[in-house]
């Protein structure tokens, strides 16, 4: 399941971590590649994590529903490019390292 939460890396931690793609957790700072016109291009952390429809939440993009409050938009992680990683995890970061030496 955690293979379809990934995200692309940045080109800054693809030369960095020597990987493409990583599953995107919380805390993580993305960029939205692709979507609505006016997401594209914006940075925020990801503040949810919704694995039954495979969708993470950005904070400070929303969408209205039909009574006036907002929501969370739900974003494919597809769509975004990982800038900053969350190395709150130590079995994270351990992994990051191993990759970081080639193994």
């Amino acid at each position: 399941m955690a293979s379809h939460l990934c995200g692309d890396s940045g080109n800054d931690l693809i030369k960095e971590y020597n990987v493409r793609t990583l599953t995107v957790v919380k805390g993580d700072l993305v960029r939205v590649a692709r979507g609505d016109k006016d997401m594209v291009g914006k940075e925020a952390l990801v503040t949810d994590i919704f694995t039954r429809n495979m969708r993470i939440g950005l904070e400070g993009i929303n969408t209205s529903k039909a009574d006036g409050s907002e929501i969370v938009k739900k974003i494919d992680p597809s769509n975004v490019i990982i800038v900053k990683l969350n190395l709150s995890d130590p079995r994270r970061k351990d992994k990051l390292d191993k990759l970081k030496e080639g193994a």
